[in-house]
């Protein structure tokens, strides 16, 4: 496929990152486009939190929490179960109903598939189009033209070649072994004809995609000596831009020189009535959301939150990240600073996505990278309730005047009353540990800041934002004076400076209390905006 060398290489990236990939889809697709996916996988953790202690339990959780809430594109999922292999793996399995196929993207642990990893279905009169494509831009390196090269520059070249994809073959064969990605569909309508897919007796249509055959694809192409020096003569370099024939190793992968493609007609019926079942999982996710603390639904008017408005714009036409060339250190697009306010004071507002970017021409301004299509740093006012968060955006084409809609939603965190904990803390030394929340004095001394005063680094297994308060007592119960002198927090874990006032040194001994809030909830906000001009005024 074109850009197929390109594409394999950017899947090696993904699976590094997240572990192998084992996963089965069960697509039922109607014909507007909805539809529900089966989907199984094994989740890997990565297990990066250095010194934080958790329990096995707790981070089967987050692996499966982080599948529901990541996945772009779902309505509601049902079904949904999960079971650990090991302390660092889940198996897990759930059915997810959405609105549109071709905004699906299932997290998938955070690993993807860019060959033939995108799905495309398109309704054209009285025929509909299935298609699995590569999701890659196609920015090639190329040089301006074909170019001349004598004899021995070729075989110089095509060598050059051949030995950099053999360098990258070591990590290629110990990783794409553990590679298979199976998607059964469901179809509506009679399929006219298709190309790589199997047709199963029940007539679900199935494409596999495995690690092997993708070796042995990649493996015959760079064997083809003249294949590579055509390439080469044509200003492509092989291993940045792949092939130029755009289903070549296809034929070799799925044994048809074709897309990945199947043509349906007579689609009218649905396969199952979308609402109906979408309705019943809704009723039923509430289990699901209680088990993994997942955020509660809130519907609430503009009205009765305060209006949330643009505050911010940032527009890049230009940027050449390996020319270091970036304007505010940012890459090519749009990105709205939004700030609004929440229908009540919370502790802390945690994240969020972005669902809607529809540009006044009808254009798609929503990131295919799911790192934009987060809200992944929100800003907490003061007053405990208005919020300010950027969403970054595709760069709008000049003939775009301004949004028709922005839309997301924003998760934040609530409690019901504190208690009060006494961290068995009775040694005011570097390295006393007591028996709540793996206290643990880091270090006491004089403060790096402020010669000649003490201060005292604490560090819990809490995330900062559920802490009301901490007091320090000596050993005759007398509250000692204290100030902040910073803090950091990761998760589920807390390190907190603190310095007496008078500049005295603390006791040898005493107590430690914390203030925490309990009956915490998490609730997720919508929030949209409607047409608005470019500078994100309203119209």
């Amino acid at each position: 496929m074109r850009y197929q060398l390109k594409m394999c290489l950017l899947v090696i990236l993904s699976l590094c990152a997240a572990g192998c990939i084992d996963t089965k889809q069960e697509f039922f697709l109607n014909p507007d486009g909805s539809g529900k996916v089966i989907h199984e996988t094994s989740l890997q953790s990565l297990n990066i939190t250095i010194g934080i202690q958790e329990s096995a339990e707790s981070k089967q959780k987050k692996m499966v929490k982080a599948e529901i809430e990541k996945s772009i594109g779902i309505e509601t999922w049902k079904d949904v179960s999960f079971e650990p292999v090991g302390d660092d793996q889940v198996k897990f399995k759930g059915t997810a109903y959405f609105k549109d196929v071709n905004k699906l993207k299932i997290h998938n642990g955070g690993a993807s598939i860019s060959f033939v990893g995108h799905i495309d279905y398109q309704i054209k009169g009285d025929e509909i189009f299935l298609e699995l494509k590569n999701k890659e831009e196609k920015k090639k390196s190329q040089e301006d033209g074909p170019v001349n090269y004598t004899e021995e520059e070729l075989a110089a070249k095509i060598e050059e070649n051949k030995r950099e994809y053999q360098k990258t073959r070591v990590m290629l064969a110990g990783v794409l072994p553990s590679l298979r990605h199976e998607r059964i569909f469901h179809l509506p309508g009679k399929v006219e004809s298709m190309h790589n897919f199997t047709r199963r007796d029940d007539g679900a249509l199935v494409n596999i995609v495995e690690g092997t055959k993708m070796l042995e694809a990649m493996d015959k192409l760079m064997e083809d000596e003249e294949l590579i020096a055509r390439q080469i003569k044509s200003g492509r370099n092989v291993m940045k831009d792949g092939f130029g024939n755009e289903y070549q190793s296809n034929e070799i992968f799925f044994e048809e020189n074709a897309p990945v493609q199947a043509t349906l007609w007579d689609a009218r019926t649905p396969l199952f009535d979308y609402a109906s079942e979408v309705e019943e999982a809704k009723q039923n996710y509430a289990k699901v959301s209680a088990l993994l603390d997942l955020p509660k639904k809130v519907t609430v008017r503009p009205s009765d939150i305060g209006e949330f408005k643009v505050v911010g714009v940032r527009l890049i036409t230009f940027s050449d990240q390996d020319n270091g060339i970036r304007p505010f250190n940012f890459d090519e697009g749009y990105t709205l600073s939004i700030m609004g306010a929440l229908p009540e004071k919370v502790l802390k507002a945690t994240e969020g996505k972005v669902i809607s970017a529809i540009a006044d021409n009808g254009t798609n301004l929503l990131s295919e990278k799911g790192w934009d299509r987060k809200i992944n740093f929100i800003t907490l006012g003061e007053d405990q309730q208005t919020v300010i968060f950027d969403v970054n955006l595709k760069l709008p084409s000049k003939d775009v005047k301004g949004l028709k809609e922005v839309s997301g939603d924003i998760v934040f965190v609530t409690s019901q009353g504190f208690k009060e904990v006494d961290l068995q803390l009775s040694q005011f030394t570097t390295g006393a540990k007591g028996g709540e929340f793996d206290a643990e004095i880091v270090k006491i001394g004089e403060d790096q800041w402020t010669p000649g005063k003490q201060s005292i680094e604490l560090k819990l297994s809490l995330a900062k934002y559920k802490i009301k308060d901490i007091e320090f007592f000596d050993s005759s119960n007398q509250k000692l004076v204290v100030e902040s002198a910073g803090s950091s927090t990761w998760e589920d874990s807390s390190t907190l400076n603190y310095r007496l006032k008078d500049g005295e040194a603390f006791p040898a001994s005493g107590k430690v209390v914390i203030h925490v809030y309990e009956n915490l909830q998490n609730f997720e906000m919508p929030f949209i905006l409607s047409d608005i001009s470019l500078l994100g005024e309203t119209k």
